[in-house]
């Protein structure tokens, strides 16, 4: 067996891998809101979400939320375990692409050219920097905000909206990473 990694099916691409662990860590998230808290508030009580329901479209089970009185069903167990192996495996894919492992890639992403956009256009960062910084961070804190205030974190209408300013700072980043990539070489 080789050890080439661009043709192991369970390693994934060093651009993939990062957008692997943010939907690991997402899923995780809303796993432990849910066990804490439940996903939704609607009047006076807490709701879980039926996890099989919301997966499925709608085919599996009843009604996309449960009254978090009930307890916990094995869905969530389930749901928590695939958002762990999501995680794991953008980890596992980090650590065998990144030279350094893990720890080196997390410090590449707080020391990022894109974050000295916050500030504004410099001559180091210059405008696609700091719009992909700015639209990163107005969509992680408009989904954060929004699902905070109003208690609603598997809401589509706020995935719709944060999506597409995430999606479009990380591209914009990424655009920036490859003009360094091409300045540099």
């Amino acid at each position: 067996m080789s050890d080439d990694r661009s043709t192991s099916a369970l390693f994934l691409s060093r651009g993939i891998a990062p957008t692997i662990v943010l939907i690991g860590t997402w899923l995780l998230l809303l796993a432990f809101i849910d066990l804490i808290w439940g996903v939704v508030r609607r009047g006076d009580g807490a709701l879980r979400a039926n996890w099989p329901h919301l997966l499925s479209f709608g085919n599996i089970g009843d009604g996309y939320y449960v009254d978090a009185s009930i307890g916990f069903g094995v869905s969530h167990h389930i749901f928590t375990a695939i958002a762990c192996l999501i995680l794991f495996w953008g980890l596992m894919a980090i650590a065998k692409l990144v030279d350094g492992g893990v720890l080196v890639w997390a410090k590449g992403l707080a020391n990022h050219a894109v974050w000295g956009g916050l500030t504004g256009p410099t001559k180091a960062s210059g405008w696609k920097a700091s719009a992909a910084c700015w639209c990163i961070l107005i969509g992680f804190s408009f989904y954060f905000g929004w699902s905070a205030i109003y208690w609603t974190w598997i809401d589509v209408g706020v995935y719709s909206v944060s999506i597409i300013l995430i999606g479009f700072g990380l591209s914009l980043a990424h655009l920036v990473s490859l003009e360094e990539t091409e300045n540099i070489s």
